[in-house]
């Protein structure tokens, strides 16, 4: 245990050993590459937590620019550029904005989402498919941040191949740093 192997030929190489995810503050998060939301009704309110009885303020502006965090039910996590501060929405009433339109704020890394791998190897995807091709395979305990959600599928940032993959919800554990 312990010897690494280079990759034969016609094998996805394996990830490098996990850096750890940077602390709070730090610029090297990906969250240019978050999507872009907008929010859709005039009285979107974001509340502190995926809950209506939660404490919130806004409202937001119909049209106002977001950056998705993360979700859970029927809730989006979003970065609100004006306010600079996170917030929780109802999903329903933001929708997915042309990147073209997107703001060019960063979000703070202590506020991306990010997945932990707990199988001791992962395929790490081109599409959000067990068809697409496999683009590296990680390893247990390895943390990538969260881009986006689709159907049980986690787009992540990979930085030593400077892209995104597509990893399955079923084999890794997703975090919040707040």
């Amino acid at each position: 245990p312990g010897a690494c192997a280079a990759p034969k030929e016609g094998q996805v190489p394996a990830a490098k050993e996990a850096a750890p995810i940077p602390a709070p503050g730090l610029k090297t998060s990906p969250s240019h590459l978050l999507p872009s939301l907008q929010v859709e009704e005039d009285s979107c309110y974001a509340f502190l937590r995926p809950d209506e009885n939660s404490s919130h303020f806004g409202p937001l502006v119909k049209g106002e620019r977001l950056r998705w965090l993360d979700a859970q039910g029927s809730w989006t996590r979003v970065w609100i550029p004006r306010l600079r501060v996170s917030g929780w929405v109802r999903s329903a009433l933001v929708s997915e904005a042309s990147e073209k339109e997107a703001g060019s704020e960063s979000v703070p890394a202590n506020l991306m989402s990010y997945v932990t791998v707990i199988v001791r190897k992962a395929n790490i995807r081109e599409g959000p498919t067990t068809q697409s091709q496999t683009i590296r395979i990680a390893k247990r305990n390895q943390q990538f941040w969260l881009l986006k959600e689709e159907g049980g599928w986690y787009q992540i940032w990979l930085p030593d191949l400077n892209r995104k993959g597509w990893i399955s919800g079923k084999i890794v554990a997703r975090l919040r740093q707040e």
